[in-house]
């Protein structure tokens, strides 16, 4: 994210259409990251668990991936992985309501970076249907808490966009939260669904 962010990919109000797309296409030639370029396919995995259930009579595993976050800013939303929190810091301050009623309020404020995925509309379940994977029942208890789910893709345009969220503590609830960062936009192209201690795919799924 850091280095897309130092190659100025959006466009400037004193840049033409013209120039920017010309821009573009130079900079989708170089590499941006060790070897990676703008157009190059990544892979992105998400830490908490999805669910799973096994039928020994037909010998099927049930794996749902799992719940993804939304990210509001996008459009009328997308689904997001989980936040990678980069900084965090906390404090309690004395707050009080227009009529003057006292509580002390706990803050907290965290800058992290996030991957939304912009064909993924919030609430249409996209990335959340079970997939039906065969095998033994040796294979499948075995499987138990490892399965992964990986998400991969490629950029899309324009590349990054700001994210930030923030709860207002309420007297009722006297928590105040702000986060901010950026967020990567990807399209995702495949869902994988992998044995997470071998790193063997057990399914994949694919999107437009």
């Amino acid at each position: 994210m850091q280095a897309l962010q130092i190659r100025k990919l959006s466009k400037d109000q004193y840049e033409t259409s013209k120039d920017y797309a010309k821009r573009l296409q130079e900079l989708s030639k170089q590499k941006y990251f060790d070897e990676l370029k703008l157009g190059d396919t990544l892979a992105f995995w998400e830490p908490k668990d999805g669910t799973s259930s096994y039928d020994a009579d037909k010998g099927v595993l049930s794996f749902t991936p799992p719940y993804l976050s939304s990210n509001f800013k996008i459009g009328d939303g997308v689904e997001m992985l989980t936040p990678n929190v980069m900084s965090s810091s906390e404090r309690t301050y004395e707050g009080s309501n227009a009529f003057g009623v006292k509580r002390s309020v706990k803050s907290s404020h965290q800058q992290v970076c996030v991957v939304s995925f912009t064909n993924f509309k919030y609430g249409s379940n996209a990335s959340s249907q079970p997939f039906k994977i065969k095998l033994p029942p040796q294979d499948a208890r075995a499987l138990h808490g490892k399965i992964r789910t990986f998400y991969l893709g490629v950029l899309a345009h324009p590349y990054l966009a700001a994210y930030s969220e923030y709860q207002k503590p309420e007297i009722n609830n006297p928590i105040e939260k702000m986060v901010e960062g950026t967020s990567l936009l990807v399209k995702v192209q495949q869902v994988w669904i992998v044995n997470g201690d071998t790193g063997e795919v057990l399914s994949k799924r694919t999107f437009k």
